[in-house]
């Protein structure tokens, strides 16, 4: 009679063991294993891994360009926001004859 062995991982000594058991307990071990495998290759088969994506460096998720797009309407209305701040910011800078000039301009009435 040969002997059922299978290797466990043992949480106290946090290593491998191999450990006795009947042939029912091998048989079963052996295909719950089996159905693991066999759910993890179907998994990733078919689902996008998150550590798989580009923007998944350093765990900054916020650099996913995955999804985003390039009708993105908020990100352009938050550029254009910051843009106009800093034009603002530099009119302010003007003397007000600069200023009336750049609006003659740029406003025509």
């Amino acid at each position: 009679m040969s002997k059922n062995i299978v290797s466990v991982y043992d949480t106290i000594t946090k290593r491998y063991v191999e450990i006795e058991v009947s042939e029912k307990i091998r048989t079963y071990y052996n295909r719950t294993q089996w159905n693991i495998d066999d759910n993890n290759k179907s998994f990733y088969k078919h689902e996008i891994q998150f550590s798989a994506l580009k923007g998944n460096i350093n765990g900054e998720l916020e650099n996913f360009q995955e999804f985003r797009t390039e009708n993105d309407d908020v990100e352009r209305r938050v550029i254009q926001n910051i843009k106009c701040e800093k034009l603002y910011s530099c009119l302010n800078e003007l003397t007000e004859d600069e200023r009336r000039l750049i609006f003659a301009i740029y406003n025509p009435v």
